[in-house]
């Protein structure tokens, strides 16, 4: 799934990373927001001309023209890594569900079932007293079961036991749509179970990352200590554990090649699958895990999976103890004592991110609640809220960049008429999701009570595991959401040829009713292009119309497509993100594909609805015209500072550039920016080989 702001690809598969927060859904959207106390101003749609630095030229550094004096006027706050423009409206998300959450606990007698589990789940959490007193107990009663790990049942039987929790461990085994007929959903093993954000953090030798190493190892004894070791089994278990993670981090495929979903197919019979790992023994393993019987499953990682029986057979039964050991201590940290989520900050927080003071309470069992009962809490937002007029203005705009995108396949040059006919049929049969789902997940087996949050975890856990692997063999819906309506994000899915536009996003700053059009098809606008082009990147363009991996294209035209898609790859490998850092073309190339494609499809939309109404407003406006407005409108979205942490993390990790390559990768790219802004080709702005696809 290809989103807009944040998101990586297999988040699912971790409590720890937890989901961007939210807000009520379609709120008037221009009406005053709420502070909640929370002392940020109220947040607009329009442009913040106070965020302009007007002495430097937008055709020499458009990113900073856009947002210098934002930056120098926004400092980080101490317990973030990175504060952007919007992150005002992230922190009132926050205070907002708090809100919700809170009074979901309160125990009135007509209480739904999402209101009994959001809240009651929340109010464990945030009893740190109570949580205390219980101290490592229930984790050591999680772990009694490893101590005595020796054999292939054995290994079996934990692997199953943690990877029902949803927890990743040596790898990970999940539910997901076949990838040559996306009607059903199979069994799919992946890599999986590394801590480090990826293989470059245990394999990279620079001494920053080297640095990194020393500390995790660090990291790794205190919190094994924490968990009833002696200091010096904890050392021994730490190495242990390193030594496991950078073996798996060998094995596992870069970041880069799974952009190419024709290297995440590989289909395979249970013997065939025995016969690769036969220290597993997994026709139990899909017994105790409780997948369906079948026949066939695909493994992505086929790499990993051929050195996994390598690492199982030769590494000590006492490093594979420990490393399960610390899988299930890592993932138990948000419902243990509080000395364990202070170690853990101390690492991932200030090593790893650069943030200087760690999450309250509050904020952390918000995040918790949100990312495991994100449904539940759906609910509640939609059964208190009324919907406005913003869904139909919204489609309204998605309709009008739909035509834009044909326009545009219609008048390339490079592309046969064949291959023509078949983009311009999946563009019409992309299905547009807006707002919130139809239909809610079924909670009623679910049990969360207000005094155990360790046990909640375990219900959560499991009640969303079983849900996905439940899927298997069973024919897709196209009813579930992947997102919840309260998220701030946005999303294509290729396997489903759908683009998702939750609730949460469909408000300022990204939206706003009485905001001028130039400025919403720069914001909003945007995001409905960038979501669009990704059906036609470089990993989209390979689904056909109903979401299956099929060659659709003629081998001239993929040929001519690989070509300009370089362009990418080459432009953003040359911008340093730190000093000796590079950013990352080649792992970043779909989502610069679709911000270039994507804004130049809103801006060809912009233009098209002004030219057909004269109502519109065609004059300038704060001393901008409309296309000024439009770009700056985009580039304001990504005003950030960030933490060299954070810059670092997100460039060996993510598939989307940092704000400022965002902004002036795809201006110097587009002849539209150097004309609205009088640039000329001597300017940095304007690229003498501009990259274009769509």
């Amino acid at each position: 799934m290809n989103t807009l702001i944040f998101s990586p690809k297999h988040s699912i598969l971790t409590i720890l990373c937890a989901w961007m927060l939210a807000v009520l859904l379609f709120v008037p959207v221009d009406a005053q927001p709420v502070t909640r106390n929370s002392g940020n101003l109220p947040i607009s749609a329009g442009l913040d001309l106070s965020a302009l630095d007007s002495t430097l030229s937008p055709c020499e550094n458009f990113y900073q023209y856009a947002c210098g004096n934002w930056m120098k006027n926004h400092s980080i706050p101490p317990d973030q890594a990175w504060w952007g423009r919007f992150s005002d409206f992230f922190s009132d998300n926050d205070l907002l569900l708090r809100e919700i959450m809170e009074n979901a606990g309160q125990k009135a007698r007509n209480r739904t079932k999402a209101e009994q589990l959001v809240g009651d789940y929340y109010s464990a959490c945030v009893n740190e007293a109570a949580i205390d007193r219980r101290g490592s107990a229930p984790l050591r009663a999680e772990l009694h079961s490893i101590n005595s790990l020796q054999s292939k049942s054995d290994l079996t039987r934990e692997l199953a036991k943690l990877h029902g929790l949803g927890l990743s461990a040596l790898f990970t085994m999940q539910s997901r749509r076949d990838l040559s007929d996306s009607s059903t959903v199979i069994a799919e093993i992946d890599s999986g179970g590394l801590t480090l954000p990826n293989r470059d953090y245990y394999l990279r030798n620079d001494a920053e990352i080297s640095e990194i190493r020393k500390k995790y190892l660090d990291h790794l004894a205190r919190m094994f200590h924490l968990a009833g070791d002696t200091e010096t089994q904890a050392e021994t278990e730490a190495r242990a554990v390193l030594e496991v993670e950078s073996t798996m981090a060998a094995a596992t495929l870069e970041l880069s090649a799974r952009r190419n979903p024709d290297n995440l197919k590989h289909m395979a019979s249970i013997e065939e699958v025995s016969r690769l790992v036969p220290e597993i023994l997994w026709p139990k393993y899909f017994q105790d895990i409780g997948i369906p019987p079948v026949n066939r499953l695909n493994i992505a990682d086929l790499k990993y999976l051929k050195a996994l029986d390598g690492l199982l057979a030769h590494e000590p039964r006492s490093n594979i103890r420990s490393y399960l050991r610390w899988r299930i201590i890592d993932s138990f940290t948000p419902v243990l004592p509080e000395s364990f989520a202070i170690q853990d900050f101390n690492f991932r927080g200030k090593v790893l991110a650069g943030r200087k003071e760690i999450l309250a309470r509050w904020k952390r069992c918000v995040e918790l609640v949100n990312d495991q009962l994100g449904d539940a809490v759906g609910q509640i937002y939609v059964a208190k809220t009324l919907p406005s007029g913003s869904k139909g203005q919204v489609l309204k705009i998605v309709e009008t960049e739909e035509s834009a995108l044909a326009a545009d396949i219609n008048s390339l040059t490079w592309m046969d008429q064949g291959t023509k006919r078949n983009a311009l049929t999946k563009l019409a049969g992309v299905v547009k999701r807006i707002g919130y789902p139809d239909q809610w997940q079924d909670y009623t087996s679910l049990r969360i009570h207000d005094d155990n949050p360790f046990q909640d975890f375990i219900s959560a856990s499991r009640f969303v595991t079983r849900h996905s692997l439940e899927k298997i063999g069973k024919p897709a819906s196209d009813r579930e959401w992947s997102m919840t309506p309260q998220t701030i994000d946005a999303s294509y899915n290729p396997q489903e040829n759908t683009m998702n536009f939750p609730a949460g996003i469909l408000r300022p700053p990204f939206y706003g009713n009485n905001t001028d059009l130039a400025t919403n098809f720069g914001a909003i606008g945007v995001v409905i292009g960038h979501e669009l082009t990704h059906g036609f990147d470089d990993e989209g363009r390979k689904f056909d119309l109903h979401g299956n991996l099929h060659d659709w294209w003629t081998d001239t035209d993929a040929k001519q497509f690989d070509e300009r898609a370089q362009c990418f790859v080459n432009e953003y490998n040359g911008f340093e993100v730190l000093p000796g850092l590079k950013a990352n073309g080649k792992l970043t190339v779909g989502e610069n594909i679709a911000d270039n494609g994507g804004v130049r499809i809103a801006y060809e939309a912009l233009m098209s609805s002004l030219q057909a109404d004269p109502s519109l407003q065609r004059t300038g406006k704060d001393g901008f015209t409309p296309a000024q407005r439009f770009f700056l409108a985009y580039a304001q979205l990504w005003c950030q500072n960030m933490s060299e942490g954070y810059i670092r993390q997100r460039t060996l990790n993510n598939e989307h550039s940092l704000g400022p390559w965002r902004v002036n990768g795809v201006v110097q790219n587009m002849p539209e920016f150097a004309t609205a802004f009088s640039c000329d080709r001597h300017n940095k702005m304007v690229r003498e080989n501009a990259c274009r696809i769509w």
